[in-house]
Parts: structure tokens; C-alpha cells; sequence
């Protein structure tokens, strides 16, 4: 062993040596592989221990954890004991020793590392490493996660010429010392590499409470690289992806990260290109930064001289703008070697309908679809000089994919000489799996000018999940749609099988191994599937283009037949099949329109989604079956075919809501809205959409300046800018739901298809469905800017207190709930809030103009506790309408509820929604929660006939935590939008002293209270402005006990407290119908009474 360390750990195959040089005089006996429930012990002897396959073995044998973690277990000397546990001392040889053990951690002991990498046990890997914590452990099957090493890059500087490529940086390592760094330039084409050493410096090496952090710089010049993988080219298009491979001190294996995440300076100066001639050739590669990661990447073309000298020309002549005496020119296009989607439904159109303009289609001159539109003429082929020109000239460039898929280059010098509008035809109704990261506002390599959508419902996915402005967006249909409803195809007995691609199968080797191919392969295998053939149908399979490389790689039996990319129109197989099966693809929408039944077959739903949830509710909006299961699809197969594959009514109703009009007009309404595109953006829109704004924007929120500034912008803003009439701004719970009777207000108006202009102050995910709603994040600078340009302000709480609105703005205060505790300034004390709250509060309060009040012993609270002297309007809470609409409605909503949460419909539903307490805080004076239930005694007594959905007040909503063994019994339901909606679905409802009481209470179904603290809360924190024990109209229950006797005998409990019922919801019901937003929206918006 190297004496300079005090621990040395040594690999060799399956076998782990550990030596020890003791420094000290503690005494080293045993090395730990240990978990929760097992551990594996194995010994030190001679300062010496070594972990074998056998240990292993026995390990994953006696656990199913994956992980192990692996201890010393040592002596140490101490002069007494500090421990009354007996059992941690030993006496050796006259001296106190304390049991003790300890992490194998590199950063808490001098340890040398050797020969770290992946190893077979059985039919298992295992991969020893240390975890981003700094700990040594064993994983199993679970593959070493990037962060155990490395920890972050950055590239400093970025010079690309001709004769230089470059690059300077920073990278971020842990627990293990780098030895070699390398670039490699990497074709995703040929999967060819070229490989350059790279010199660095080590400028850090800290030490903090989980690791050990290395920073290093690094400098290089790769041009030499760059030119050599140009000569060795074999296609005249690439992509050259960029990695660092490290090496460090102790592993074998490499670790390997993608070249990229520049300052945000040198994103934004990164310009140049990298020619060479070789011959009658010009070899170009333009550099890009990735949409995921930032990471840096080549664009790599090969021209002839004729085509370099149209880009050349066009570049130094710069941009043009359109001649009056010319006609228009329009591109259209799909992928450079597609024709046969949206781009060529479109174009088919504009050549037949459009005389007057000069269209194009872009398409490779070798593709095999050019044949599909050829008959058009106008073709230009891809990256041909009259390509270059005809793009300089454009003034529209139409496209199903980034606008840049149809440029024959991307420099940065030849896209700033065009001056087209971008219009976004898209290639398929989008919403399953989230494309914000490719095709969100904010994404600056992607620009459109309209984005086209199929419904109401898409158009607000693109408007608030992407920050698409409402002229941004058209509702058309898709092009394709043309082809999809003519009718002219017959449908057959035939089940067309089309997954969608996974974008981590990128070779062979990773796609035989992967779950896509083990669960197709057995599906279309499936004796029961290929049986239906004996039945008359045909069976065909058909993958995504991105996927078609590896249709070779399945055994297909006779009864299946393979389509093969541009063997066939999809439009044309989608109509003639009678079912489709499917995962995530979006021709199941297609197929849906058609009102045909589909199958989704979703086994990897989570992984396929990734990090960023769909825009949709997949289970309860998707217009088809949808299992993870092969069995039960092909039940389904079967089932659709004994009804004769019929669609069921619920399934077209589903599929109806993603298209507003299911006709063969799309191409018509596509051509108006791009000839309405605003030839001017509005200064706000063009501000916040400005990169420099969006970066500088985050910086200043993170410091002490936002507040002061915003407050400042606001207090000009409002006494400046005109007011626009039509415009309202909707708060609910400070920005944290779209709900309450603000909500029920805002559906109101749009029932009745009022004129105005709507803002919602949301820092969530939910969707409206309509247009003329935008949707905001509270407290960001388009929040002050919107709170100074509405006429019309609605909350349910407060705005800023700061903030104070003009005489020619309403505000509406519609409050949150009936009062049972007293509040504001009828309260002597308030428990966990600062000195200046109550200040703060009648700030706002004077801020109010209406107050919306549900009964008259509301309004006489109001008065008093907040001191308020203006109209109140005592017409009901609006959000209390739904109680008294027709029961189908009612029924709808409950049925959703119960969908949503998966709640047996057998078991009765039991709503807690208790109020949060004032003095339950932290030492941050931050709520804290505290639940009082019992789930164990409660799951004992109740499971078997109850579920229990949990709401937790707003101000603690996040606190609130259930174990996982009893999440089958209790559901937290904190963050579901609407309480009105579980009051209807709840049998009986359990609050304490919140409002929830005289809401619930307007169902006239079972009220108890959990009151374990009633004393308390009434004596030393709010006090009542009734009698509430007298007045309840429930048991109060104290513990857990009670909770269960009140719910065994809920009926005799409904009996005997039936009086006290009536008369509760006489005093504090009995004067709402369900018309109370109705009449606000008549009266400030309709008839408009107000001044």
C-alpha cells in the first residue's frame, strides 16, 4: 500500500480490496455492506479486508434494494463515556474504546482509489462508484448516475473561422481527480469520431460537508480536427455533436458529457463557419447550440462551387424587402426528404387556389417523395443555388418543423438577410408529450410568426404552456385535414400498428435491448392478435420514420405486414384502417377525428415523457383505450372487433374537443390567418420576448432591487398608461389556482360571450380553452404592467398592498368564505404574523370598491372586521352557483372527481378540510402543518368502507405529506383547483373551524368537526363571531376515537342533529339561488348600472 494514504481501495474483476495505514490508534475490525433490513459483514484482518463476489452475492440475495452502502467499523480510544447505551464501549487492554463506523467518503479520509468500473454478478452488472453525496456504494443494474462525478461546465470564449475552432471553459468535477480530458467530434450520421487531448489545469480543490469539488480550466485549438473529419465525410449533410471525455484518478471507465452551456455573452457573440475547397467541393460546418442542454454542435453541408457562390451572393447582398411589382414568394416544405404531410397538403392547395403568388416546395432532389409532388410543379431542390435565392426573396417560409429545417444553411449571417414571415404548420395536433423545450416562445432558435392549431384547447396549451400570444395562434384544422375528410378511401378490416420513436434508441445495440423493442416484438408475435387474420383482418405494422432504420431488427410472422417509410401515405392508411394502435403518436388524434376507435399501448409512459408533464390529463383526455399492458390491448383488440370497430359516444366526444371544425376546409382558414398576421408586435410583447429582457429580467428578481423597481414601473405605468376598457384581471388565492368565485365569475362572462378582454393571474399549468384569456405569472413584471392597464380588478384576496389603483378602475373584492373566526381588526393578537400585518391589510382593504357577501350575517362581519364603508353586494358567492345548477352538471363534476382520483365507487367519501392555525409555525414564521388524524387507527377501523380525500388550507397546501401505505385510504386533494367540486363528490364532510362549514353546508349532506383543540383556538387565537358550539350543526369530536363512533354511526349522527342543521342553514344559506355571478356580471358588464 502507498503510505501517503490512509485508505486504499483496489478493484480487481469482482473483488474489492481494501488496505489500511492507521494514522491513529483506532482499531479497523469488519467492513459493512449494510442497508435498512440486511448486512453483510465482512472482516478486517491484518489491517486488510477484501469484499468478494460471495458477499455480493449473499447481499442481493437477502435484499431487493438495489443500493448498497458500504461502512468501516472501527474502535476508537476515549477517556470515558458520553453514552448511557452500555453497548457502544469495549474495554481492551485497559483502555475505553467506542464503537464507531464510518462512510468510505473521499472527502473525510485520505483515500487512494484504483481500478473503479462495471462488473457481472449472475445476470446482473453491478456498478461501484461514489454517489453525488461522496459515498462509496454498489448499484445494481442501475446504470452510474452523471452527477456522482460531474457536477457543471461552461464555455468562456467560442472563436470559429475558417483557420481556427477555439474553445475555452471551465469544468466542475467531484469526488475523483481528473487525469485526461479529450474532445470528440462525433457524426450522428456515420458515428464516425475524431478525438484531440485537451490540456487543463486544476484551479480549486475544496472540500465541503459531502465532497470533494475540483475546478479546472481548460484552453484548446481544434481546427485541425474539424478539417480532418471534412475530408473524411462520405454525406453532403451532418450533424457533428461535441463531447469531453474524462478520465479520472480510480475508475477505468470514462465519463462523458456533451461540450456546451456557453456564458450567456458568448451565446450570443458565437458567429463564424469552417470552409475548406477540396476540389469541385465545398465543405461548410456552422456551429448551433442545441435546444436541450445548450450544448454546442456543427451543422455540416457539402456544396458544389455553383451552390457556395449563390450563398456567398445572397449573404453580401443582405436582406431585401418584397418588390410590389413581383409576385409574393412563399416556401413551403417538410423535412429537406419529406412530401407527404402538412407541407404538401398545402401546397397542393396554394398552387391550385393561389395564382397570384409564386409558391415553392423545398424537397432533396433525391428523396423518394418527390414523385408525391412533382405534378405541382415549382419544386426547388434542397441547398441548389435557386434555393439560396428563392430564400432570400421569400416572404413566407411555411414549415412542419423548425423553420430551419428548410434553410440550405443556418449561419447566423445568412438567416439575419431574410425577411419572411415564419408560419409553424406543425405535423400533428400536439399535447400528449410536452414540446415547450422545442418549440416554446422563449426557445430563441425557434421563431414562428402564427402557429397553426386544430381547437380552442390547442391554441391555450401553445398560448399558456408556451407563451404564444393570442394573434400568434390560429385555430385552422391542420392542412393534412384536406386529405383526412374527402371520404374517397373505403375503410377495410384492417388494424394499422404505428408507435411513435424514442429519442434515447439511438443504435442497434440500444434498441434490442430496450423495453420498445421486448413489448412490440411480443405484441406482434401475439397469438391471440395474429388469430384475427382467420377472422378476415388485415394486420398492419408501421414505425416512425425516426425508427424505420430498425424495422429489419424485429421478426415479423406472415399474418403482419411491414409498411416501409414512403411506401405509402399515412393519410391513406389512417382512413382505410378500421382500428388503430398506438403509445403517444399524434395520428391517433387523426385517426380519432375520424371517429374510428384507438388503442393506446403506454408501457413506458413515464420515461417517454420525461421530466416535463404532458399538456394534458392523459388518462381523462385522450380519445381511446389506453393500457400498459399487452394482454389487456389485445382484450381490447377483440372487443372492438365484436362491435364491429365502433367508436363509443364518450370516445368522440374526447376527440371532438381537439378539433373545432371536422371538415375539409383547414387550408382555406390556414391562408386567411396568415394573410391577418399583424404586420406590427406590439413594444410590450417585443420587450418580454427579447432575450437580454427574459435573462436580465431572472437576475434582478433574484435581488433586493425587483420589488422597489416594479413598484416604481407600476406607480408610472398606472398614472400613465390609457386604461383599456375591456380588459379584466382575474387573482385567485394569490396566483395559486384558477378558482373560487373569481372563477365562477370569469365562466359567467364567458357564457354569455361577453366583450371583453380577460387576464389571469396564474402560476400554474391549468388551461382554459379560450383565446381571448391570458394567463400570467403573479408578481412578474407583465403582472404590474396588467394591474395598471385593466379597468376591472377581481380577487378573492389581496393584491400588493403597495399597490394602489385609479378612480377609472373597479375592483371587486368577492373574499374567500363566510367567517366563523374573527379576523382582521377584530382580532386582539395575531399569533405567527409580523407587526405591520394588520397595517398592511387595511391598506389593501381600501383598495376595494365592492364586496361580495353570501348572507347578511357576512356582510355585518365584514363591516366590522374590515372596517369597510363601500357597497357590499349581497347577492351570494358566486362560486357557491355549481350547488344549485341541474343535477347533470353535478353528476358530470363528481363523476370527474372520482376519475381523477381513482376512488372506489363503492366506499363513501369523507372530505377533512380543517383551517390552518396561526401559532403552528416555524422558526421562519413560516405555517407549519400539523395533522391530528390518526391514519393507522383510522385505516384499521374505516378502510374498508371510507376513502378520506385530505384538503389543506392554501397557506399550508404544500406541507402536507401522506405515507405511502396509506395513499389507497387517504388522498390529498390540496391542489385540486375547485373545493366546490369535492364538496359535491364528498358524502360527508369534516372541518374544524373553517369556512368550509357554510359552504358545505349548502349541499344539506353530513357535517362533523374535529375540534381537538377548540379551547385553544377560541380562548388564544381568534375567537368566534358565533356561538359555535351551540350553532354547529354537527358533533364536535375530539379524537380520533370520536372521528370513527361519528362515521360507524353517521345516520343516527344525521338524525340527531337535523334541527340543528335546518336552522344553521337557514341563517347562513338560505339567501343564495344560484345566480350570484350572474347578477355581478349584469351589473358591472352587461347592463353596466355602475359608474
Amino acid at each position: 500500500m502507498d503510505t501517503q494514504y490512509n485508505f486504499h481501495l483496489k478493484q480487481q474483476n469482482s473483488n474489492f480490496k481494501i488496505y489500511i495505514n492507521n494514522m491513529n490508534e483506532a482499531i479497523y475490525e469488519t467492513i459493512l455492506l449494510k442497508s435498512n433490513h440486511h448486512e453483510v459483514t465482512v472482516p478486517i484482518i491484518n489491517q486488510e479486508a477484501c469484499i468478494t463476489s460471495v458477499h455480493l452475492m449473499e447481499w442481493f440475495t437477502h435484499n431487493s434494494q438495489a443500493t448498497i452502502f458500504v461502512y468501516l467499523t472501527y474502535l476508537f480510544p476515549v477517556e470515558d463515556r458520553k453514552d448511557e447505551l452500555e453497548d457502544i464501549y469495549v474495554m481492551i487492554d485497559h483502555q475505553l474504546y467506542e464503537k464507531r463506523r464510518r462512510l468510505i467518503k473521499p472527502h473525510r479520509m485520505h483515500l487512494l482509489v484504483e481500478g473503479l468500473q462495471p462488473f457481472s454478478l449472475a445476470d446482473d452488472t453491478i456498478y461501484p462508484y461514489f454517489n453525488n453525496n461522496g459515498i462509496f456504494v454498489f448499484a445494481k443494474n442501475q446504470s452510474i448516475p452523471r452527477k456522482a462525478y460531474y457536477m457543471n461546465r461552461q464555455l468562456t470564449k467560442i472563436k470559429i473561422a475558417d483557420k481556427q475552432f477555439k474553445l475555452q471553459g471551465k469544468l466542475s468535477l467531484r469526488n475523483l481527480e481528473m487525469t485526461s480530458l479529450e474532445l470528440e467530434l462525433h457524426s450522428r450520421n456515420t458515428g464516425n469520431k475524431t478525438i484531440v487531448a485537451v490540456p487543463f489545469d486544476l484551479v480549486n480543490r475544496m472540500k465541503s460537508k459531502m465532497h470533494i469539488k475540483f475546478d479546472y480550466i481548460y484552453k484548446i485549438d481544434a481546427i485541425a480536427q474539424i478539417r480532418e473529419m471534412m475530408l473524411n465525410v462520405r454525406d453532403d449533410e451532418d450533424v457533428w455533436d461535441l463531447f469531453w471525455i474524462i478520465k479520472q484518478q480510480g475508475k477505468n471507465d470514462e465519463l462523458r458529457i456533451r461540450c456546451g452551456m456557453p456564458r450567456i455573452i458568448v451565446e450570443q457573440l458565437m458567429r463564424g463557419e469552417i470552409n475548406l475547397t477540396e476540389g469541385e467541393n465545398i465543405h461548410n460546418a456552422v456551429p448551433y447550440l442545441t435546444v436541450k442542454g445548450r450544448n454546442l454542435s456543427f451543422f455540416y453541408n457539402k456544396y458544389t462551387l455553383e451552390e457556395f457562390s449563390a450563398y456567398k451572393k445572397v449573404v453580401k447582398a443582405g436582406k431585401r424587402k418584397s418588390s410590389n411589382n413581383m409576385k409574393p414568394v412563399w416556401i413551403v416544405g417538410e423535412r429537406p426528404y419529406k412530401a407527404q404531410d402538412n407541407g404538401l397538403r398545402f401546397f397542393e392547395y396554394l398552387r391550385s387556389h393561389h395564382p397570384e403568388i409564386d409558391a415553392y416546395y423545398v424537397i432533396r432532389q433525391d428523396s423518394a417523395e418527390l414523385e408525391n409532388v412533382s405534378a405541382c410543379g415549382n419544386i426547388v431542390y434542397y441547398k441548389s443555388a435557386q434555393h439560396f435565392e428563392l430564400m432570400a426573396k421569400a416572404d413566407f417560409i411555411c414549415g412542419t418543423h423548425h423553420p430551419d429545417f428548410l434553410y440550405p444553411n443556418r449561419s447566423k449571417k445568412f438567416t439575419k438577410i431574410l425577411h419572411a414571415k415564419q408560419i409553424f404548420l406543425q405535423h400533428g395536433v400536439l399535447g400528449v408529450k410536452n414540446i415547450t423545450e422545442f418549440y416554446s416562445k422563449k426557445i430563441k432558435d425557434f421563431n414562428t410568426d402564427l402557429f397553426i392549431t386544430s381547437s380552442e384547447r390547442e391554441k391555450e396549451i401553445v398560448m399558456k404552456d408556451m407563451g404564444y400570444e393570442s394573434y400568434e395562434v390560429a385555430v385552422t384544422g391542420l392542412p393534412r385535414f384536406k386529405r383526412l375528410f374527402d371520404g374517397e378511401i373505403p375503410v377495410k378490416k384492417q388494424i394499422l400498428i404505428i408507435p411513435s420513436w424514442r429519442d434515447w434508441l439511438t443504435n442497434e445495440e440500444l434498441f434490442l435491448q430496450s423495453d420498445y423493442y421486448e413489448r412490440y416484438s411480443s405484441l406482434l408475435n401475439n397469438e391471440r392478435l395474429l388469430a384475427l387474420k382467420e377472422q378476415g383482418v388485415d394486420i398492419l405494422f408501421c414505425l416512425h420514420p425516426n425508427m424505420q432504420r430498425f424495422t429489419h431488427l424485429f421478426t415479423i410472422p406472415k399474418e403482419i405486414t411491414i409498411i416501409l417509410q414512403g411506401e405509402r401515405i399515412v393519410q391513406d392508411l389512417l382512413k382505410e384502417s378500421a382500428l388503430l394502435i398506438t403509445d403517444y403518436s399524434s395520428v391517433a388524434f387523426d385517426f380519432s377525428f375520424l371517429h374510428k376507435p384507438v388503442i393506446y399501448y403506454q408501457f413506458d409512459r413515464s420515461r417517454f415523457l420525461g421530466k416535463y408533464p404532458s399538456h394534458l390529463d392523459i388518462d381523462k383526455t385522450l380519445p381511446g383505450y389506453i393500457s400498459s399492458l399487452e394482454d389487456e390491448v389485445v382484450d381490447e383488440v377483440w372487443s372492438s372487433y365484436s362491435s364491429n370497430f365502433e367508436m363509443t359516444d364518450h370516445y368522440k366526444e374526447l376527440a371532438n374537443s381537439f378539433i373545432s371544425q371536422r371538415d375539409d376546409q383547414s387550408n382555406e382558414r390556414i391562408f386567411e390567418a396568415i394573410m391577418a398576421i399583424p404586420t406590427s408586435i406590439p413594444k410590450l410583447d417585443q420587450l418580454k420576448n427579447n432575450t437580454l429582457y427574459t435573462i436580465a429580467t431572472k437576475k434582478i428578481r433574484k435581488t433586493k432591487y425587483y420589488f422597489p423597481l416594479m413598484k416604481k414601473f407600476y406607480t408610472v405605468a398606472s398614472a400613465t398608461m390609457k386604461k383599456n376598457p375591456k380588459l379584466i384581471l382575474f387573482e385567485s388565492n394569490v396566483g395559486k389556482q384558477i378558482a373560487d368565485s373569481p372563477k365562477a365569475i370569469y365562466d359567467e362572462l364567458i357564457a354569455q360571450n361577453a366583450d371583453y378582454e380577460y387576464v389571469w393571474v396564474h402560476n400554474g399549468k391549468t388551461i382554459l380553452n379560450n383565446s381571448q384569456t391570458k394567463i400570467i405569472k403573479r408578481l412578474s413584471p407583465e403582472y404590474f404592467y396588467y394591474l395598471a392597464k385593466s379597468s376591472y380588478w377581481i380577487n378573492n384576496q389581496n393584491f400588493p398592498s403597495y399597490l394602489k389603483k385609479k378612480k377609472n378602475q373597479q375592483y371587486i373584492q368577492t373574499w374567500h368564505g363566510t367567517p366563523l373566526k374573527k379576523m382582521q381588526n377584530d382580532v386582539q393578537h395575531f399569533a405567527g404574523k409580523d407587526e405591520g400585518y394588520l397595517k398592511r391589510v387595511n391598506q389593501s382593504v381600501k383598495q376595494w370598491d365592492y364586496l361580495v357577501s353570501p348572507s347578511p350575517y357576512a356582510s355585518s362581519a365584514f363591516k366590522s372586521a374590515f372596517l369597510f364603508k363601500k357597497e357590499i353586494l349581497e347577492v351570494g358567492y358566486p362560486r357557491n352557483d355549481i350547488f344549485y345548477a341541474d343535477l347533470a352538471k353535478q353528476q358530470a363534476i363528481i363523476t370527474e372527481v372520482k376519475e381523477k382520483y381513482r376512488i372506489d365507487k363503492t366506499k363513501k367519501i369523507v372530505l377533512y378540510a380543517p383551517t390552518f392555525r396561526d401559532d403552528d409555525v416555524n422558526d421562519k414564521r413560516k405555517h407549519e402543518i400539523s395533522l391530528k388524524l390518526d391514519l393507522d387507527q383510522l385505516y384499521a377501523a374505516l378502510g374498508d368502507g371510507y376513502i378520506i380525500l385530505i384538503r389543506a388550507h392554501l397557506i399550508i397546501a404544500n406541507k402536507l405529506v401522506i405515507p405511502k401505505e396509506y395513499r389507497d385510504f387517504a388522498i390529498n386533494v390540496s391542489k385540486y383547483p375547485d373545493i366546490q367540486h369535492l364538496y359535491l363528490a364528498a358524502d360527508i364532510c369534516m372541518t374544524d373551524y373553517s369556512s368550509v362549514m357554510f359552504d358545505f353546508a349548502h349541499t344539506k349532506k353530513p357535517l362533523l368537526f374535529f375540534t381537538y383543540d377548540l379551547e385553544h383556538y377560541r380562548e388564544n387565537l381568534r375567537g368566534f363571531y358565533i356561538d359555535f358550539e351551540k350553532q354547529a350543526p354537527g358533533p364536535l369530536l375530539l379524537s380520533n376515537d370520536d372521528i370513527i363512533e361519528a362515521l360507524v354511526n353517521i345516520e343516527d349522527v344525521t338524525n340527531r342533529y337535523k334541527e340543528k342543521y335546518a336552522a344553521f342553514y337557514e341563517a347562513y344559506c338560505s339567501k343564495e339561488n344560484g345566480t350570484a355571478a350572474k347578477q355581478i356580471v349584469q351589473r358591472f358588464f352587461v347592463n353596466k348600472t355602475t359608474a
